[in-house]
């Protein structure tokens, strides 16, 4: 049922869209959202970011993501990257908001607890670093893109790291840096 509510939203966004993208797009498109179809891949990671346009080159971006869900293998090992994550940054367009190429930076947070994928061991804790991000948005009506990138983030982490997902025995604690991939981002963007 609740994928026929999230169909039905994302068929009333796309009609009120031309399939022709005018001239005045640029002087009335202020704010879009956008939710990038890889982290559904990734383990069925709902996300929803939101854009602001501060003039012709400039977006200001908040966004969440929240993934609370674990995997049982036939095996009966537990598989998990759950997630509640806050982002908030910015956006420069060299062209227009929303159009074409874009370069960006945000700070985030992250609250996670993964593993069981390629060893036992299962890792929790809280993160907080700075992302560094660029792509292109590919316009395919007047207000739906399609936003394409990649990012990497920096920062700093307080963890513990257990035998087992389930098992709960401790193997190591304490915080440490990281710099790792942020994303790869294939995102559906509505623009009003």
């Amino acid at each position: 049922m609740k994928h026929i509510h999230i169909a039905t939203v994302f068929l009333l966004l796309l009609l009120q869209c031309p399939l022709h993208a005018g001239n005045d797009r640029q002087s009335q498109a202020r704010m879009a959202l956008s939710s990038n179809l890889t982290d559904y891949a990734l383990l069925l990671t709902p996300n929803l970011d939101f854009q602001y346009a501060m003039g012709r080159h400039f977006t200001v971006e908040a966004g969440i993501k929240y993934n609370n869900w674990s995997f049982f293998q036939s095996s009966g090992n537990e598989s998990k990257n759950r997630q509640k994550t806050l982002h908030s940054g910015i956006r420069w367009w060299p062209w227009y908001s929303y159009s074409g190429w874009w370069a960006g930076s945000s700070l985030q947070y992250q609250e996670y607890d993964r593993g069981g994928f390629l060893s036992a061991e299962s890792e929790a804790g809280d993160a907080i670093g700075l992302s560094l991000s660029a792509g292109y948005s590919l316009q395919l009506a007047k207000c739906l893109n399609l936003d394409f990138g990649f990012g990497i983030w920096a920062g700093s982490t307080v963890y513990t790291l257990y035998e087992c997902p389930q098992c709960g025995r401790v193997l190591e604690e304490g915080s440490k840096t990281f710099f790792l991939p942020n994303e790869a981002r294939v995102a559906v963007q509505f623009i009003f």
